[in-house]
């Protein structure tokens, strides 16, 4: 294993259940998270938790926003938000990918929103 360094930190989005999903999905949900933080905690990094609106507050702009019929389209706005801030990356999941992942769209802009208040 690499050393740790101090200035080491890991950004997690802050999430909680999902209105709406199963107790299955919530459950594999709240898994996923716990393993990160675990991941987190073992290399000795700080962790970073940041909720939804806080990191989409930091990071999109009204330029960013996308409206799909009366509700604010989250993916698209933070697609447009990734773009604007980092236009030189490739956000698809493959170079055989025809949309990018808006996994890694979020992702990015998480981490980013660490860096912004």
């Amino acid at each position: 294993m690499s050393e740790v360094r101090g200035s080491d930190v890991v950004v997690i989005e802050d999430v909680h259940s999902i209105f709406g999903s199963s107790a299955k999905s919530n459950f594999q949900f709240g898994r996923i998270c716990g393993i990160l933080r675990t991941l987190a905690e073992f290399t000795g990094a700080e962790i970073v938790l940041v909720p939804p609106k806080t990191w989409q507050k930091r990071v999109w702009t009204e330029e960013d926003i996308v409206v799909k019929g009366k509700k604010k389209d989250t993916k698209g706005t933070s697609l447009n938000a990734s773009l604007r801030i980092f236009p030189e990356v490739d956000f698809r999941k493959s170079a055989r990918a025809t949309k990018p992942h808006d996994g890694l769209v979020d992702a990015a802009l998480i981490a980013y929103s660490a860096t912004v208040k």
